[in-house]
């Protein structure tokens, strides 16, 4: 007797998350500014609600926007992980903003960990994983409820 070990509902919800990402990913080979802001559209995010989930403020979001300023590693890890980014769009985000994951790097590292393992975790909640860990104060996320 075979047992399927999914749901094809469950199977379903993967396929349609997965396009999602997909067809962001494709979107997004462009500088920095461009696929922050196509990003943000995709996933109908406003400024208001970055300022708020990530902590930046408004000037730095339109310069993110205009690509006047890189970002700093903490701040598209504290992005990627408020709006749910995926593994791969994290990458290809942070290859625009001129950075890459250093698997190496405990610290970048626990960043990767944040994205694979504690997706729809707040950035408290993840800053907690980091603590645990043994992540310096130093580099946890800029968490705009705990400050």
């Amino acid at each position: 007797m075979k047992i399927d070990c999914m749901e094809k509902r469950e199977l379903e919800q993967f396929k349609q998350k997965f396009e999602e990402n997909f067809e962001l990913s494709k979107k997004n080979n462009k500088n920095f500014g461009e696929m922050f802001k196509t990003i943000l559209e995709e996933k109908e995010i406003t400024k208001e609600e970055f300022i708020q989930e990530v902590g930046l403020s408004g000037k730095t979001f339109d310069r993110y926007l205009s690509n006047t300023i890189d970002p700093s590693l903490k701040s598209i890890i504290s992005f990627a992980v408020a709006f749910e980014l995926d593994m791969l769009n994290l990458i290809t985000l942070l290859r625009a903003g001129g950075y890459g994951i250093d698997f190496t790097d405990r610290t970048q590292y626990a960043y990767s960990y944040l994205i694979t393992d504690c997706s729809g975790m707040t950035i408290t909640e993840c800053n907690q994983v980091l603590k645990a860990i043994g992540i310096d104060k130093k580099d946890l996320l800029k968490d705009p409820f705990n400050e």
